[in-house]
């Protein structure tokens, strides 16, 4: 169930961050209360890698690649955190 519990805290957190890295490229409007919510929930789980790369704009559009690496760390803690999980909660196998 802990190992389950993981993978549901990173989808959630995955379609956040995505939710962000879409607003931003398409240019949503940041004081409509939804988008603000969504920006402010994913704000601290995306300040640790801002400044990585440069974040190319054109008019109001962002592409912040940043996001996009922010993602694939999250999903790699959660992959590693569930595989030591599972490697303590599992009986070692004999042969």
């Amino acid at each position: 169930k802990t190992i389950d519990l993981v993978w549901y805290v990173l989808g959630v957190l995955e379609v956040l961050l995505a939710g962000r890295f879409f607003f931003e490229l398409t240019a949503a409007n940041s004081a409509a209360g939804f988008v603000k919510l969504i920006l402010g929930i994913t704000q601290p789980f995306t300040w640790p890698f801002n400044g990585i790369f440069p974040v190319p704009r054109d008019g109001n559009n962002i592409f912040d690649t940043n996001i996009l690496i922010a993602m694939a760390v999250y999903a790699l803690l959660a992959w590693g955190i569930t595989r030591l999980l599972a490697m303590s909660i599992e009986p070692p196998s004999v042969t």
